[in-house]
This record gives C-alpha cells, sequence and structure tokens, in this order.
C-alpha cells in the first residue's frame, strides 16, 4: 500500500513540475513576441510623429525611404506608386513606377516583369514574359 502512494506522489510530482515547466516555456515565448511587438511599435509611433514637414532634412537621413517630401512623408519619386515622377500622381491598377514613370510590366517591351528587364530585339512582352508562346 505504501509503495503504491509512493508511486502516485511522484507522478503527481512529475506532471506538475512539467507542467510549469511547460508554462515557463510559454512565458518566454510570450515575452520574446511581445518584446519584438513593442519595439515594432516604438519604430512606427517614431515615425508616425515625426514628419518632413516640419523638418525637411529628415528625408536626408540615410534610413529615409527616399529624399522627396510628399505632403507628411518621406518618398522616392522614381519608385512610390503613390508619388509617381512627382508628389500626388498614383500608379493605375497594375502598374509599377520605374524610374519616375508609371508602366505596365506586363505589356512594356523595355520593362518586361519588372524595371529595366528589356526583351530582346525581335520578342515581345506579353504576361510580363518576353517570348511568350
Amino acid at each position: 500500500m505504501r509503495s503504491f502512494l509512493l508511486i502516485i506522489l511522484l507522478m503527481a510530482l512529475t506532471t506538475s513540475l512539467a507542467a510549469a515547466d511547460a508554462h515557463k516555456v510559454e512565458q518566454d515565448q510570450t515575452t520574446a513576441f511581445s518584446d519584438e511587438a513593442s519595439h515594432m511599435l516604438r519604430r512606427h509611433r517614431w515615425r508616425g510623429s515625426l514628419s518632413c514637414k516640419e523638418g525637411p532634412k529628415l528625408c536626408k537621413l540615410p534610413t529615409s525611404p527616399g529624399p522627396t517630401c510628399c505632403g507628411k512623408l518621406c518618398v522616392d519619386l522614381k519608385t512610390n506608386l503613390f508619388n509617381c515622377g512627382r508628389c500626388g500622381v498614383q500608379c493605375k491598377f497594375a502598374e509599377v513606377c520605374c524610374r519616375g514613370r508609371c508602366l505596365n510590366p506586363f505589356h512594356d517591351d523595355d520593362n518586361c516583369g519588372g524595371c529595366g528587364k528589356k526583351c530582346s530585339e525581335g520578342s515581345h512582352c506579353r504576361f510580363g514574359m518576353c517570348s511568350y508562346a
């Protein structure tokens, strides 16, 4: 009878230790996620609180998305879909901004499938591929 109680007691102790270990692992994962999320939110808040309208030199920083201030955002006029070539020029659906010009990479022989991907002479761009069957 004593050995039976001892076995039950050991099983209960083992189970409780395993549950505590699992809880600690879960807590560590949650802490890691919350640290990453708070870092991301801090970065987002920083960008949202400063605007290039108040400080135009902000766009000249190496970490800036682009050198031009459009409204309150730093943008690259050569690649930005909502400010392509100049502030406020928005590319249409299925178009991309290549070197400050909106174009359709699915049917443009000089930019087939992406900016600067030129089809060889005699072939044409169809569905973003040169010489598509």
